[in-house]
């Protein structure tokens, strides 16, 4: 698989695109990063908080560069920066710490969290939670080692902020296990011990720094998109390319893509023009997508859900020996299909796949174990819940960014 990083201009909008191609050169993951200087996703700011609607529990909070919507848990989980609550509620005044969770869409706010999160390669600590927590994914030997670390460490060095009640949960990423493996040396465990640390450092003294810092201040800004995505990506990335000097020194710089082949592109023939990346993510965002057999799905985004349709269309050159095999073998099709889309246009939230109909409904079961199949190479977790009483297919994907479609809004008002 090939990772390319290149500035992508429509409508002369002028955004860094990310593309994860396939071995054939086909789009498995798109992703269109904001300008320099716009809020990133993940990026910490201190804000100011404005109107308050109690009727929702939540609020408005200044960052500067934007107003972000915030909703509200209990007192406890809020960080609060220069100027305390005097209250028992937050109130329009109160100066806080707040997190960029989703990016604004079309005429909606960006949301926000006052969980802060801090993250490391293969950790992630978490303000005002508690607990040692490791992936479902890695083995329970592991997990039953890495809390053994992690409690020694603690033990060690921070045991006043134990005894305080002060540590934040501590969770171990599924991607540790490409350091262990279930198979301990003592480099590879001294790197680990030295993340802990670090990490652990790193967050208390941001807690310390945030909670005396003015208003509409950026903290820590989120690192960009690809470092976490080339990090954590389950397939083998073969080759990376860019033709942006200061992304190409940022991927040399990476200490875990020191065994990557990194390329600077610096052809005439631009990398636009040469995998034909603006066809690519136009593709990506448009309605009908056409099979091989002829059939069809159509993608519709509402505000509630995602459609999918499965559509038989020209497809009767198949010769299938019964009506039930014919709509079948397209509805399998459709399925693996579905299952890239969903990635490539990184769908969220409820998704609603309408297959066509068969008259043995077995078969529908038959495409949903298939479909729970396709979707284990997606790298967010995926849920083939049931049939509803109309056979329609109900998914529900977890939300990681906006839709690309709603990127290609943002950014470039497609």
């Amino acid at each position: 698989m090939k990772y390319i990083i290149t500035k992508n201009s429509l409508n002369r909008e002028e955004h860094i695109v990310e593309y994860l191609l396939n071995d054939d050169n086909k789009p498995v993951e798109i992703f269109v990063n904001p300008k320099e200087g716009e809020a990133r996703v993940g990026s910490i700011y201190t804000g100011k908080v404005g109107r308050i609607l109690k009727n929702t529990n939540s609020c408005f909070v200044n960052i500067g560069k934007a107003e972000v919507f915030l909703k509200l848990k209990e007192k406890g989980h809020i960080l609060y920066s220069h100027k305390y609550s005097k209250g028992e509620e937050i109130k329009e005044g109160d100066e806080i710490v707040i997190q960029i969770k989703n990016a604004g869409i079309k005429d909606k706010n960006p949301t926000g969290t006052s969980k802060i999160s801090l993250k490391s390669d293969h950790l992630v600590l978490i303000f005002n939670e508690r607990g040692i927590h490791c992936s479902k994914n890695l083995s329970s030997e592991l997990k039953k080692n890495l809390v053994s670390i992690t409690e020694e460490i603690i033990s060690d060095n921070f045991k006043k902020y134990e005894e305080k009640g002060e540590l934040p949960a501590i969770i171990f990423r599924s991607n540790i296990s490409e350091i262990l493996k279930d198979k301990y040396n003592e480099k590879n465990l001294s790197s680990v011990k030295n993340e802990i640390i670090s990490l652990f450092t790193e967050y208390f003294s941001f807690i310390n720094k945030a909670s005396h810092m003015s208003p509409f201040m950026l903290l820590k800004e989120e690192r960009m998109h690809f470092i976490d995505r080339l990090l954590n990506i389950k397939e083998k990335v073969d080759d990376i390319i860019t033709d942006i000097p200061s992304i190409y020194d940022k991927l040399l710089k990476e200490e875990f893509l020191q065994d990557k082949n990194i390329n600077f592109y610096e052809d005439d023939f631009s990398l636009i023009k040469l995998y034909s990346l603006s066809k690519l993510l136009k593709d990506a965002t448009s309605r009908i997508v056409y099979l091989k057999s002829g059939a069809n799905i159509t993608i519709d985004q509402t505000e509630a859900f995602n459609m999918i349709d499965v559509n038989s269309s020209h497809s009767s050159n198949l010769k299938a020996k019964t009506n039930d095999d014919f709509l079948y073998k397209i509805n399998i099709e459709a399925a693996k299909e579905i299952s890239k889309q969903i990635r490539l246009r990184n769908l969220s939230g409820i998704i609603i796949i309408d297959f066509i109909n068969m008259k043995d409904e077995s078969l529908l079961n038959d495409i949903m174990r298939k479909l729970r199949e396709y979707v284990k190479n997606d790298y967010v977790k995926v849920n083939v819940i049931d049939k509803t009483a109309l056979s329609l297919v109900e998914i529900t994907r977890e939300k990681k960014y906006s839709s690309l479609k709603e990127q290609c809004q943002l950014y470039f008002n497609l």
